[in-house]
């Protein structure tokens, strides 16, 4: 009878974490399937909020990896991106093939970590879009300031190797990774484009990092 009221006592116990995980893997999913959108409203907001959920939504953007469709993205307003048409003179900048599925999941993934698996484009250049602002050039065709990747099999290929790359760093990480370690990681021994995507998250991010408080800063950061 003893053994019994103690086995039901520890299950009572764990109820309210078991209820609490199920409640945040829903969540996620729910992320994911708006991430999934043509909507770039709920895409952008799926995003920063998977970003900010850290390692635990990492197991459902590799799973997002498998998928190879194309969502082409709708109300994209002034956005400046591979899919785009026209160039506006302004606009955020998402240098990544996001109207495919699972370039949108390593793009999320690539800003969660600080690494780069090989998802970024590497063609829309801050400094090009800034002198032709500055030269008058608005509501022209993006394609004539910037070089797109247009070639379907480099593409493909660029693509895979990226998703590869991924799941191989999750497969040996996964048992110890958090985002605050990877910030400290990318900062002291990462290359020039992991130090940048980690600098500019410190000082312009929203996005949560658990353990980083103004006292880790000061004593493993700013110090």
């Amino acid at each position: 009878m003893l053994k019994q009221m103690i086995c039901i006592a520890l299950t009572l116990s764990l109820f309210p974490s078991i209820l609490c995980s199920q409640e945040k893997s829903g969540r996620i999913e729910k992320l994911i399937a708006a991430l999934a959108s043509a909507d770039w409203r709920r895409v952008s907001t799926a995003k920063a909020e998977l970003e900010s959920m850290q390692e635990r939504a990492i197991p459902s953007l590799i799973k997002l990896l498998a998928r190879r469709e194309r969502v082409k993205l709708k109300n994209t307003m002034d956005l400046i991106y591979p899919g785009a048409r026209t160039f506006y003179g302004h606009g955020g900048i998402v240098d990544y093939d996001i109207d495919q599925l699972s370039v949108r999941a390593g793009w999320v993934l690539e800003s969660m970590t600080f690494r780069r698996f090989g998802f970024k484009e590497d063609a829309i250049l801050h400094d090009d879009l800034l002198r032709a602002t500055i030269a008058g050039k608005k509501d022209v065709p993006l394609s004539t300031l910037v070089k797109i990747r247009k070639d379907p099999e480099t593409k493909e290929m660029i693509r895979r190797e990226a998703v590869k790359r991924a799941r191989a760093w999750w497969n040996k990480n996964h048992e110890s990774w958090n985002r605050y370690s990877g910030l400290l990681e990318a900062l002291r021994r990462g290359n020039p484009a992991r130090k940048a995507a980690a600098i500019g998250w410190i000082r312009f991010g929203v996005t949560r990092c658990d353990r980083l408080t103004r006292t880790s800063y000061r004593l493993y950061i700013y110090g």
